[in-house]
């Protein structure tokens, strides 16, 4: 069974090794595209009533939050440990989001 640290240590050296091998930037591009899909689909009535600008950059905002880079910043730069990660990372979007509506 997979732990978590070593899924990112996998998510990590798939990044790193994307820039010399098609077939892994492939893979990343498209679970890029899915994962931005996915955020447009949960976030679908939030993002509604954006203009196209504020939909633009809080779309831009959610893929930060909830991407690798960030979990991998609160998990192990900052030893924050999961459960106050995801809490943290769900404040967060819960502020953009009223931000962006205002």
């Amino acid at each position: 069974m997979w732990s978590s640290a070593g899924i990112r240590a996998v998510a990590r050296a798939t990044r790193l090794h994307a820039a010399f091998s098609p077939t892994l930037a492939r893979i990343l591009r498209d679970a890029q595209i899915r994962s931005r899909a996915d955020l447009e689909r949960l976030f679908a009535q939030e993002l509604r009533t954006l203009s196209p600008g504020h939909r633009t950059g809080t779309l831009a905002v959610l893929d930060v939050l909830t991407g690798p880079d960030a979990w991998e910043t609160l998990r192990e730069r900052y030893d924050i440990d999961g459960e106050t990660a995801i809490r943290r990372v769900i404040d967060s979007i819960v502020l953009h989001l009223r931000a962006a509506r205002a």
